[in-house]
Formats: structure tokens, C-alpha cells, sequence
């Protein structure tokens, strides 16, 4: 048997870019980046594999929690994560088109001299 697990999300938080298909949404542009985001108005709910939910279940009481919190807490950090790598590679970018970079060979010499330490 099949469960799903309800996430509600915020109508104001910031969702990533997301297949809707299924969902009804609004499609919102915001800062540098211009992707689409989506606000969504009610709940949703994923579907795991028996698999994939007893694993959830485990590793949820492991750690004090039920499997819908587990669910929402996990994707909120990863969505977090994300969020500062595309601004990490985007301030990389804008760096390197300012020439504000180092050369390959200079990274290889930098790197020999932490390891002769």
C-alpha cells in the first residue's frame, strides 16, 4: 500500500522551480536568477515507495520526529542549499567576467604548498 505524506507550504515562502502539471499555482519571476516560482494556495502530497516510506519511517524515529516533519525539514534545508549554490555560482561568475579570478597553475601551486605543511 501507498501513502502520501501532506506538505502545506506557505502561500509567502519562496518554492523552487517545480513540474505543476497537477498543482494550480501562480507563476511569480523574482531577483537575479528570473526563475519560475510558484506559490502554492493548498497542500500536497508525494508518494513514496514502500521502500523509500519504511526507510522515511526508520530514519524519522531515529531521530525523534514524525515522517511528515522528517519530509518537510529535509526539503526546506535542500531547497536552502540550493538556493546559496546558484548564488555562490552566480557571484563566480560575475567574478570572472571582472577578471577576478585565479590561474589553473596558480591553484595547482597554491594546493602543493598546503600539502607541504
Amino acid at each position: 500500500m501507498r501513502r502520501a505524506v501532506g506538505v502545506a507550504v506557505n502561500p509567502s515562502s519562496v518554492v523552487d522551480t517545480l513540474t505543476v502539471s497537477r498543482f494550480s499555482s501562480r507563476l511569480f519571476h523574482f531577483g537575479v536568477a528570473s526563475l519560475p516560482v510558484f506559490a502554492y494556495l493548498g497542500g500536497m502530497q508525494v508518494h513514496f515507495s514502500p521502500d523509500v516510506e519504511t526507510r522515511l519511517q526508520q530514519v524519522a524515529s531515529a531521530n525523534g520526529k514524525d515522517p511528515e516533519q522528517l519530509v518537510k525539514d529535509t526539503v526546506a534545508r535542500m531547497l536552502e542549499n540550493q538556493s546559496r549554490f546558484i548564488d555562490g555560482v552566480q557571484k563566480g561568475i560575475a567574478q570572472a567576467e571582472r577578471g577576478e579570478f585565479v590561474e589553473h597553475q596558480d591553484v595547482l601551486n597554491r594546493i602543493d604548498r598546503l600539502f607541504q605543511l
